[in-house]
């Protein structure tokens, strides 16, 4: 019954109480690191999966739109090359032209 080896058994005790507390610790931050591991690699395989769908819809739709816009520019284009092929050869008769000008405000 000496003080200093009660002092020491309520030592003993205190540091099995710590040791106890620090091992639920580390049970719980292991358990929390596997839960946050687990969206994450969700979170990845969601981004992987939206990239593989998203990136050949963007090149087809943008393919599409690269094809539709030249075609209207090289619509245009035959039609002015028409147009400066007939009036180099004299025939202005392409153009329309008004029956009569336009009253131009001066």
């Amino acid at each position: 019954e000496n003080p200093i080896v009660r002092n020491l058994h309520g030592l003993n005790e205190d540091i099995n109480a710590l040791r106890k507390d620090g091992e639920e610790i580390l049970t719980i931050s292991k358990e929390i690191d596997k839960t946050a591991r687990g969206k994450v690699e969700k979170a990845i395989g969601l981004s992987q999966v939206a990239a593989m769908v998203l990136l050949p819809l963007f090149l087809v739709v943008g393919l599409g739109a690269l094809f539709g816009i030249s075609q209207g520019v090289v619509k245009r284009l035959k039609i002015l090359t028409a147009a400066v092929e007939k009036t180099g050869k004299g025939d202005f008769l392409f153009f329309s032209v008004p029956a009569k000008p336009d009253d131009v405000d001066t």
